[in-house]
Parts: structure tokens; sequence; C-alpha cells
């Protein structure tokens, strides 16, 4: 085998240069692709942050909007029950099965009975029904009890497919 002390001088300064430029290369090419791979990487953070940005103000923008109607579908409703008279409260109570909402317990508790124009409200539905036509929304009318807000009168379906008259939201809901 020869060595490379033996070889011709053109051959040493061909192995040499060639070496050196493989060098140079490999070099060039591996600073490249890391500087190519951060720079993809810091694009794909500025889009994303972009796309986040973008979201986050198109929520805002839905719950400002959301929000505009459930205060304008307040006032119909508002409106609208005012519009029916007083509600009288009477000294009669009648017993309801109350059911809370989050965990499915049930209990009797008895309420004063409410009308308006003559007519209950426990177990009607002709007031949330007409307000869900007016606003194209659901409507609940509660009456408070010692453990939280019992719903007489609503067009809320429970999971059943059923109105959820006589559930309750406890008082250590968040609702």
């Amino acid at each position: 085998m020869t060595r490379f002390k033996d070889l011709k001088i053109g051959v040493r300064l061909n192995i040499t240069l060639s070496a050196t430029i493989i060098i140079i290369m490999v070099v060039l090419g591996i600073y490249m692709v890391n500087t190519m791979r951060n720079k993809i990487i810091s694009d794909t953070d500025i889009r994303m942050s972009e796309q986040v940005q973008d979201l986050s103000d198109f929520i805002q923008a839905q719950i400002k909007t959301n929000q505009q109607r459930v205060n304008a579908d307040l006032k119909v409703a508002h409106h609208f029950f005012y519009s029916l008279g007083e509600i009288e409260v009477l000294t009669e109570t009648t017993t309801m099965q109350a059911i809370d909402q989050s965990n499915q317990s049930k209990h009797s508790v008895n309420v004063f009975k409410w009308r308006i124009n003559g007519e209950p409200l426990q177990n009607s539905t002709n007031i949330v029904d007409k307000i869900q036509e007016l606003t194209g929304n659901t409507a609940t009318i509660f009456q408070k009890i010692d453990k939280g807000y019992l719903r007489i009168s609503t067009n809320v379906k429970d999971n059943n497919g059923q109105r959820a008259t006589g559930t309750y939201i406890p008082n250590n809901s968040p609702v």
C-alpha cells in the first residue's frame, strides 16, 4: 500500500483540496440546515401565535355578540312577563319534587303557589313557551328554595329530553 507521502504532489494536492472542499461543504450544509430549521421554527411560532390571537379575538367577538343577544332577549322576556300583570304569591303551598341538577338527589319541597292573571306559574309552560317563540331561546322561571333555585316553569330539557321542571340549581353552583 502506498503512503500519502509517496504519492505525486498533484495527487496529494487533489486529495487535500478535495478533503478540504468536502469538509467545508459539510460544515456549510450543517450550518444551513440549522439556520433553516431555526427560521422555520421561528416562522411557525409567529404564525401559531397569530392564529391563537385571531381565535381569541373571534371568541371575544362571539362572546360580545352572544351577550348582546342575551341582553336583548332578557329585555323582551322582561317586557312580556311584566305585561301580563303582577305575580300573586298565595299563602297556599304546593309540594314539588326537587332534583339537584348537579348530583340528581331528590327531595320534596313546599313552595308558595304563584299566579299571574289567575293562572298558576308552577308547571305552566305558557309563559316560557311564548318567550321562546319571541326570542328563539329557552326560558325558565325560578322560585327560591332553601337549597337553591327551583325551576317551576321551563322549556329547558333534561338528559331524557323532558322539560327540566322540578330541577334546581344548588346554592353552591357556580351558575
